[in-house]
């Protein structure tokens, strides 16, 4: 470290994703996903250290379904942490000690989680306002997944130019939902839709098109696990259901 500029270099290095921490008496900071290429340099820029709240989140099984291995850990590596109604770039999640944390030095407010796609386990989403100093470990729910393939079966003839998928979760304790971006036609002829819903739960499978088709189907996900076929929706005008 120089003792003027206080800057600092590390390397040479193999190229790939590293994880930062500088630590000090002031405080630290942490910078994850740090992509090194191949001959060159990659600049950090000012790293303020202690000026901002620390967050880490523990997860919270909520299913007896067996976790995979290394899931927890991919689990982080697929989210982000977004301030909400705010500028500056996505927060990535690093796993740290058997939880995953945002880096230090946050900005002061309301930040919310975003999955990047769909992964092994799913997350409750959660938000959390963040005050200037806080430390802050939240606790959020997580369930082992099930991926369900969907097949659209529309009436012959139909026509109809994009699709958008939702599924929610039925039941009295019932917290999950998610929903696809809309999906074209030739999309879906080509990459088959699928959902990632909590394990041994029941959910409703709901499509519905650009020119007002729909259909739902209602599915156990545990003997969906079993039987593996696609989870068939068919598709109607609305005025006929």
């Amino acid at each position: 470290i120089d003792a003027g500029s206080r800057a600092f270099r590390i390397g040479p290095l193999t190229p790939g994703e590293y994880f930062v921490e500088v630590e000090s008496a002031a405080g630290g900071v942490r910078r994850s996903g740090v992509a090194v290429a191949p001959g060159s340099t990659t600049e950090l820029g000012v790293l303020t250290l202690g000026g901002g709240p620390r967050l880490r989140v523990a997860p919270r099984l909520l299913t007896d379904a067996e976790v995979p291995p290394g899931a927890l850990e991919e689990l982080c590596a697929n989210r982000d942490l977004v301030l909400s109604m705010g500028a500056g770039d996505p927060v990535t999640f690093t796993w740290i000690d058997g939880a995953w944390a945002s880096m230090d030095a946050l900005e002061p407010g309301l930040w919310r989680d975003v999955p990047r796609h769909d992964e092994r386990l799913q997350v409750e989403p959660f938000e959390v306002r963040l005050e200037r100093g806080d430390d802050r470990t939240v606790e959020v729910g997580v369930h082992v997944a099930c991926r369900i393939p969907i097949e659209l079966i529309a009436p012959a003839g139909s026509d109809w130019a994009t699709v958008v998928v939702s599924a929610r979760q039925l039941g009295p304790d019932a917290r999950w939902e998610t929903r696809t971006p809309p999906r074209t036609r030739s999309q879906v002829q080509s990459d088959p839709i699928e959902i990632s819903a909590p394990l041994l739960t029941v959910c409703e499978i709901r499509a519905v098109t650009d020119t007002g088709l729909e259909g739902t189907a209602r599915v156990e996900t545990a003997e969906l696990a079993k039987r593996g076929p696609a989870v068939r929706v068919e598709l109607a005008p609305a005025t006929e259901r």
